[in-house]
C-alpha cells in the first residue's frame, strides 16, 4: 500500500496514511506526499492507525516535517497510532513535541 494523502483546500488540511511498517525505505515516498503543499498554515495529520513497526528513521522524518510545517507556521497532528507505536512514540518523548489524538 505504501502511503496515502487526501488535501482539503478548504481547511488546509493534509492527512497523509501509512502503512504497517514506517521506515527508512519510506524516506522518499514520505518527503514527496507533503513536499507540494507549502501553504501557510497547513495542518498535515499522520494517520497511524495501520502502523505497528517504527525505525528510528521514521521518527527523524517525523522531525523533518514538523520542521517544515512550523517554518509554514502550520502544525503536525499524529492521528490513532496503535499501542506498539504510542509506545515507541512516548519512549522518544514524541509526544511532548506533537499532538497525538
Amino acid at each position: 500500500m505504501g502511503i496515502t494523502t487526501n488535501w482539503n483546500s478548504a481547511d488546509k488540511t493534509l492527512t497523509i496514511g501509512l502503512d504497517e511498517k514506517f521506515n527508512h525505505a519510506l524516506y522518499r515516498e514520505f518527503n514527496s506526499a507533503y513536499a507540494d503543499y507549502n501553504h501557510p498554515n497547513i495542518t498535515v495529520k499522520i494517520d497511524m492507525h495501520n502502523v505497528v513497526y517504527m525505525d528510528s528513521a521514521a521518527l527523524g522524518m517525523l522531525i523533518q516535517l514538523r520542521q517544515t510545517t512550523e517554518r509554514l507556521k502550520g502544525k503536525v497532528i499524529l492521528v490513532r497510532p496503535q499501542q506498539t507505536a504510542m509506545e515507541i512514540l512516548q519512549t522518544a518523548r514524541f509526544d511532548q513535541l506533537f499532538t497525538i489524538t
